[in-house]
This record gives structure tokens, C-alpha cells and sequence, in this order.
């Protein structure tokens, strides 16, 4: 389970989702409108002893090599404020999605970030559909490399609070 620690101040409607949706061109998948709907992002957990929300991963292109992701924060959907100020949209999904480099894919949006600054991103249509993707912004990676899940509820489960 991803463990929110500050979420954002504004709450996500279900007006948000619409609009997000018009936007895309496509519908969220029920799990993480759900999710968006319930934290609408924010920065995750870290514990006192140091456990942060991580997931395992495989990398294919290395010959399996195993790595670890720590998640920083999962994106929001719309402007967000903190402590009464706006903050400069570092969790506002629409500014992740202008700004990915390389760009995202068609079909995909930007819904998390690890420590290093890797993208999570999400299936919305196509091929990629409903899974979840890893960009490790090394540039010889291509998108669909890195496979986590193939649902958010699948990404979901797999995070766990641990020290690393």
C-alpha cells in the first residue's frame, strides 16, 4: 500500500477526473481514480526508522537485474497547496506530463516519482492499458521495458514499507 504522509490540501473531485479525462482523451482506470479520489497524491511515508514505501523490480535489458524503487510523492491531479501557499506544481500531474523527458508516450501519464527522479507512469489507453511502467530516465530505455504491474491495484501490492 502506498502511505501517504502530506497530502495535498485540495481534495480530487469527481468533476477533476472528468476534466482530467476530457483532457487525455481517455478514461482513468476505476483503481486509480479511486486512489486519486481518496489521497489525490501527495508526498509518501517516510517512517521514523527510515522505511519508505518501495517496490522490487526487474530491469530485462540489464539480464534481469534486480533494483529497487522508492516513491518521493504521487501526483496529484490539479494544483495543489500546502501550508496556504501554492507550491510551484511539483505534484500536479498536468505539469509532469509537459515536462517528462523524454517525452511520455501516447497512452501513458505521469502519476509518481521515485528518489532519483524516475517517473511511474500509467497505462490510459492503447497498448499500454491500465499497466504500470518505470521511465528510469537513462534514455536507452524504451517505455514498455519496464513493466511493474499490470494494474495500479497490482502496483499497489506490491509496495511495502521497508528501510532500505
Amino acid at each position: 500500500m502506498i502511505e501517504i504522509a502530506k497530502p495535498p490540501s485540495r481534495v480530487c473531485t469527481v468533476d477533476d477526473i472528468k476534466q482530467l479525462e476530457r483532457e487525455i482523451g481517455a478514461h482513468l482506470p476505476h483503481d486509480y481514480a479511486t486512489f486519486l479520489l481518496r489521497s489525490n497524491g501527495g508526498y509518501c511515508a517516510q517512517g521514523a526508522d527510515g522505511s519508505r514505501s518501495v517496490f522490487d523490480f526487474r530491469v530485462p535489458i540489464y539480464g534481469g537485474l534486480d533494483e529497487r524503487g522508492a516513491i518521493t510523492s504521487m501526483y496529484s491531479c490539479g494544483l495543489v497547496e500546502t501550508e496556504g501557499t501554492v507550491f510551484d506544481n511539483i505534484l500536479d500531474m498536468r505539469q509532469a506530463m509537459s515536462h517528462g523527458d523524454p517525452p511520455i508516450p501516447d497512452g501513458m501519464i505521469p502519476i509518481g516519482e521515485t528518489i532519483g527522479s524516475w517517473v511511474i507512469t500509467l497505462g490510459v489507453a492503447g497498448r499500454f492499458r491500465e499497466g504500470v511502467y518505470l521511465n528510469m530516465n537513462r534514455g536507452e530505455m524504451n517505455w514498455e521495458d519496464i513493466l511493474l504491474a499490470g494494474s495500479f491495484t497490482g502496483f499497489e501490492m506490491m509496495v511495502t514499507q521497508r528501510v532500505d
